[in-house]
């Protein structure tokens, strides 16, 4: 990983604290990276179930573990090449055909599979005759996420349902700073001055917040329509849409 990288995935992840910090409250999220790698045939198992937002390690993440995709991506990775390379003679290669089926889009991505094509007779515990059953398997792979490839819908729910706690947290504090503004003694032109302030705060510390969303971010805090306000930040954040967070009655 280049040390570019290494700085945008460490901003990335603590953004969401940084902004829980300037409200006066801490907002704790679990960052994938903390959760070690404990057991990665259970972890292959929960992302292939589409689990993995709440299930990666229950002693280390008790809730809601919410994270970019690229991080993401690289845990998967990482999870099936130690599947594969903990794994029995003849559990590897339905590692890698399991591994392009369910992410076929990280599987260009993954350099133990790259070198694995490149020099499959390397493989240890695969034998001499392993070019022709490592190409099998690659082409068994992408036939099956052929077959079906979008996301499942319980993972689309564990998604959805842990944005929405992110964003009743951001509710919160944007609550609490509204209450501070003391609007029954300010004037209009100091609550629009005091909401500028605001989202400009949040969006300095959010990279995925653009100028667009702080004029929106702005409107919304300068009328006291937090809930609005959290659900915009928490979409982009974590890359729901608006109308997935919000309720029937909204």
């Amino acid at each position: 990983m280049t040390e570019s990288l290494e700085r945008d995935e460490h901003s990335q992840n603590l953004h969401c604290k940084a902004i829980g910090d300037d409200m006066g409250h801490e907002i704790l999220f679990t960052r994938l990276e903390d959760i070690p790698i404990e057991n990665a045939r259970h972890e292959k198992v929960v992302f292939e179930r589409g689990e993995d937002a709440r299930k990666l390690n229950p002693e280390h993440c008790p809730g809601p573990v919410i994270v970019s995709s690229e991080i993401r991506s690289r845990r998967v990775v990482e999870v099936y090449r130690r599947c594969f390379e903990e794994g029995a003679r003849n559990d590897r290669l339905k590692v890698v055909s399991d591994f392009i089926a369910h992410f076929p889009q990280q599987a260009f991505d993954a350099d133990w599979l790259k070198e694995l094509l490149r020099q499959p007779v390397m493989s240890p515990g695969l034998g001499d005759d392993t070019r022709e059953k490592v190409l099998g398997a690659f082409a068994n792979g992408f036939r099956r996420a052929a077959r079906g490839s979008k996301e499942s819908a319980i993972q689309k729910s564990y998604r959805i349902s842990g944005t929405r706690i992110a964003a009743q947290t951001l509710q919160d504090e944007l609550s609490r700073w509204n209450d501070g503004l003391e609007r029954h003694l300010s004037t209009p032109e100091e609550v629009a001055a005091r909401a500028a302030e605001k989202a400009d705060e949040i969006v300095k510390r959010s990279w995925k917040l653009g100028r667009r969303e702080k004029q929106r971010l702005t409107t919304l805090l300068e009328c006291g329509k937090c809930y609005k306000a959290a659900i915009l930040i928490a979409s982009k954040l974590f890359g729901v849409r608006e109308r997935d967070l919000q309720t029937k009655t909204d």
